[in-house]
């Protein structure tokens, strides 16, 4: 019975993203790839939403809650249908491939395959291995699968029980917890039904990206070795929010490129939801959507166009007002771990300066270790210089921009931290470095398209 009401709780993602993705596009039509990369990330995230929601007003997640959000959506997915609603495009664009590039492409689709069959068994039949995830992302879950947010639970105000990361966001605990609801029991190995999932929505995301771009054949090598990086592939399956989060940076960043280029307002929306997504993630994401924000900012007010600026405005009060429900909760949660924000003061960063060197060459060291990252720093660095011309389109200086934001940001968080920065930085540098993996490989698709064209 347990497997029954668990495939109930992967139909609630499914029919929750498409009936969100319907609604987001009005009829407009999308490709497959990413079509179906939309509905399993906007379906997983909004469930998270959804149950975070429902634990404030005194509900834990269950069977009830599941059967309910499969029967509204379910309902409402059958009038799309009956009104043919649904955004799947019905024809790919043809293109004309060598034999090497059909080569490369049943390669690519072979390694993809892998990986994700690799990360569903790591995340379900293996035993936990990772014990950040034992001990703080299952552990909440298992504490919200029995109290409810609005009973406010000990366990995130009682510092005598704290552990670590009181203050993390709860999508990835919701959504475990709403897998442990739907089978009754916090069962730790198909718990972690959503991590394949999502490690597979991170895969036609990322294809569905690069594709706006350039050709198929070097879509699916780039997306190949982003999900075969050996880090990647390490805590995929892991039982953390990590890969999680480099999905919605992923969609964030994406649909923030096609809002500025084509300024589709279904791309603003698909925007918000991703960086809200990221913001309920990890505390860095929300750091991550503030200088997406900036950077919308900075565009609308350089355009002195009043409909960009009222669509940064539409953005701001969105992301707020899906955001707010978690801020005001845990705005009395105490930080027994860290608390990066309140140590951000210029006399720390000068106080700690020294530490910039160990950093940045920790930094150098770990980016071009092959048996981590598979050469993909090298490769950008390669693609940068003899795809110089990119550096020539707006969208390929933005997404260097936020990226540079983005090591900035995690090179300011080691400077101020009051931990030993060198055992900081051996123990969370890798899952720091696979954060910016969605900037990187973008960067690494479209300046490969500029060597194309010199060709």
């Amino acid at each position: 019975m347990s497997m029954v009401w668990l495939s109930v709780y992967l139909a609630a993602i499914l029919l929750m993203g498409h009936v969100i993705v319907s609604m987001i596009l009005r009829g407009e039509r999308r490709s497959r790839v990413e079509c179906a990369g939309l509905v399993l990330a906007i379906g997983a995230g909004g469930l998270g939403q959804v149950l975070l929601w429902a634990s404030l007003v005194g509900f834990t997640p269950g069977r009830s809650i599941l059967a309910v959000i499969v029967l509204v959506f379910g309902a409402k997915q059958w009038q799309l249908v009956w009104k043919h609603q649904w955004p799947w495009s019905r024809a790919a664009r043809s293109e004309g491939h060598s034999r090497l590039d059909g080569l490369c492409t049943i390669a690519a689709i072979a390694v993809i395959t892998g990986c994700v069959v690799m990360v569903s068994v790591q995340a379900i039949a293996l035993p936990v291995y990772s014990w950040d995830a034992f001990a703080i992302w299952a552990f909440k879950a298992k504490v919200l699968l029995r109290e409810s947010l609005s009973s406010r639970p000990p366990y995130f105000y009682d510092t005598t029980l704290s552990y670590s990361h009181l203050d993390y966001p709860l999508l990835i605990p919701f959504l475990m917890a709403g897998a442990f609801g739907a089978m009754g029991e916090g069962n730790e190995h198909l718990g972690n039904i959503v991590f394949p999932v999502l490690f597979l929505a991170l895969g036609f995301q990322m294809f569905g990206a690069l594709r706006w771009k350039i050709d198929r054949p070097r879509s699916l090598l780039l997306t190949a070795l982003m999900m075969s990086i050996p880090t990647v592939m390490n805590w995929a399956g892991a039982g953390i929010a990590d890969v999680a989060l480099i999905l919605y940076y992923t969609g964030s960043v994406f649909y923030f490129l096609k809002w500025m280029e084509e300024q589709r307002r279904a791309d603003l929306i698909l925007t918000i939801l991703f960086s809200v997504f990221t913001a309920s993630t990890k505390n860095e994401g929300f750091a991550l959507a503030l200088i997406l924000g900036g950077f919308m900012f900075l565009f609308a007010a350089s355009a002195r166009n009043k409909a960009k600026l009222a669509d940064f405005l539409f953005f701001t009060v969105g992301f707020m007002v899906l955001q707010s429900p978690w801020i005001w909760w845990s705005r009395a949660i105490p930080r027994t771990h860290e608390n990066y924000g309140g140590r951000l003061r210029l006399s720390v960063v000068i106080e700690n300066w020294d530490r910039m060197s160990v950093i940045v060459g920790e930094f150098l060291k770990q980016a071009w270790t092959w048996p981590r990252w598979g050469g993909v720093w090298v490769l950008l660095f390669l693609v940068a210089i003899l795809g110089y011309r990119g550096f020539g389109r707006r969208f390929v200086v933005v997404v260097w921009l936020l990226l540079i934001s983005q090591l900035g940001l995690y090179a300011l968080i080691f400077v101020v931290t009051p931990w030993d920065v060198r055992e900081l930085l051996g123990s969370a540098l890798d899952r720091v470095l696979m954060q910016t993996l969605p900037s990187v490989v973008l960067l690494v698709g479209f300046h490969w398209k500029e060597i194309n064209a010199l060709s």
